[in-house]
């Protein structure tokens, strides 16, 4: 028997069946049975006293952090603001399923959703893995960090906003560039809810935002993604996406311009583009093309993402899973064969 209004931390996989009461996993209410299939970490809470039978892990318990309790307050537009690893991307999912909106995805880095340096909009679904959710539009990024663009970050979550909708912001909070990104932020959506987690470095946000605010507790274990862990995760993320990935041919001045030789393109306006350091170097050069992540679209629209496997004057060889595929836009980002990142920088010739 568990008493009313308590956080259960539990791991799984496992199995759940509640003889009496009422719990609440990721805003899914369960009066009856559930079974988690992966070895992810959720919290259970118990919204009557109740009493469970369950194999479950339980990692802690603790007097509830009322995060259901506060979603269910929550509507319209609901901007969520916190460190690393504070329990954004969980909450998110919590709010999505108890308002049955869609989550919008801008964390370019730790994606819930789809693969990094992109942003998604989430499909409206219950699930207690946001990425079950699947995705009903993507922008493309090209980095996995909003620091490379601020603007261009802030714009690309602008044009997948809408009314009723929750976005899960990056873990981008400290210092003055990072406030200038999350106001901008919040002045261009402009949210009525700003999420905002307690025990953190706080933003400095203007007064005349207080109306919106509402702090909540941040999860209180500290079982969460190092820095290397995140970089793990994101190479997961990568790997299991282009597992399933054949390969498909663009014509080459979609993406480098016109070509002259098979390093050398005249692109941007009438700018030389080598894809090599090589020298003589005049123009620009691309380091890393081998590999390079891809946005792909279709009529216009981002349907996915590619990876550069071969280039030539004629066509470029991408590897993706995607197949209604007419154009590619250039990421930041190349990935070697045990999709581990490299960034990509576009240089002006020294020579």
């Amino acid at each position: 028997m568990f008493e009313k209004d308590i956080d259960i931390v539990i791991k799984g996989p496992c199995k759940i069946k509640v003889k009496q009461g009422l719990i609440d996993i990721s805003g899914i209410e369960i009066n009856d049975e559930i079974e988690i299939k992966d070895a992810k970490t959720y919290t259970l809470t118990t919204l009557k006293e109740t009493d469970l039978n369950m194999d479950c892990n339980i990692v802690s318990k603790f007097p509830t952090l009322s995060w259901q309790k506060i979603g269910k307050e929550l509507g319209g537009k609901i901007l969520v603001l916190g460190n690393e690893n504070s329990g954004k991307s969980y909450f998110s999912n919590l709010v999505s399923n108890l308002k049955n909106i869609p989550i919008l995805d801008a964390d370019v880095g730790q994606s819930s959703l789809f693969i990094p340096t992109f942003i998604a909009l989430s499909n409206i679904k219950q699930t207690l893995n946001p990425r079950e959710k699947g995705y009903s539009k993507l922008e493309f990024f090209g980095d996995k960090s909003p620091t490379i663009n601020p603007s261009y970050h802030i714009a690309l979550i602008t044009k997948l906003l809408q009314n009723n909708i929750i976005v899960d912001t990056d873990g981008w909070v400290s210092g003055f560039f990072a406030f200038k990104h999350k106001l901008e932020l919040i002045y261009l959506i402009d949210p009525d809810y700003i999420v905002i987690f307690e025990n953190e470095e706080k933003l400095p946000l203007p007064n005349d935002l207080n109306k919106k605010i509402i702090h909540i507790k941040r999860f209180p274990l500290g079982n969460w993604r190092d820095r290397n862990e995140r970089k793990k995760y994101r190479q997961s993320l990568y790997k299991e996406y282009f597992t399933r990935a054949n390969e498909i041919q663009i014509r080459t001045e979609k993406i480098f311009g016109i070509p002259v030789t098979n390093n050398l393109f005249i692109s941007w306006g009438g700018d030389l583009l080598q894809i090599s350091d090589e020298e003589p170097c005049e123009g620009y050069y691309v380091q890393d093309v081998k590999g390079l992540l891809l946005g792909l679209t279709s009529k216009g629209k981002i349907v996915g993402a590619g990876i550069i496997s071969n280039i030539n004057k004629d066509y470029v060889t991408i590897k993706t899973p995607e197949k209604d595929v007419d154009g590619a836009l250039m990421g930041y980002i190349s990935l070697n064969e045990n999709f581990e990142e490299r960034r990509v920088k576009i240089k002006k010739c020294s020579s």
